[in-house]
């Protein structure tokens, strides 16, 4: 069962993953000025590739690749190692992607949490 919560935080992370690439995170208004003295704002998005460029694809791969990490993972100990690295990277994005990833985070906490649960007995 721990091991479905497991596989759950890596699908959340993948969706969180994709999330951050394709939606816009920036929202830049441009204002223009006409010799008149009006002016015009406009809105413009961005994503976070058409702002970054393409390296930005890079810290939420390797989210999803440490959840994978924390799922597919034979020893505990490297569960462990994977969750810790997985949740201080997406402490350290918080201000820009990590959010996305808090739900992965939990589901992943909840099912490393369940598998010391099962050591102990």
């Amino acid at each position: 069962m721990h091991r479905h919560f497991r596989l759950a935080g890596v699908v959340l992370a993948a969706i969180a993953w994709i999330a951050t690439l394709i939606l816009p995170m920036y929202s830049p208004a441009a204002q223009t000025a006409t010799p008149d003295g009006s002016g015009t704002t406009t809105e413009v998005t961005a994503t976070l590739i058409e702002v970054n460029g393409w390296w930005a694809v890079l810290p939420g791969l390797l989210l999803v690749l440490l959840a994978v990490g924390v799922w597919r993972a034979p020893q505990m100990m490297v569960r462990w190692i994977c969750l810790a690295l997985f949740l201080l990277l997406t402490a350290l994005s918080m201000a820009s992607i990590g959010l996305f990833f808090l739900p992965a985070a939990l589901f992943l906490i909840l099912g490393v949490a369940m598998d010391l649960g099962d050591t102990r007995d």
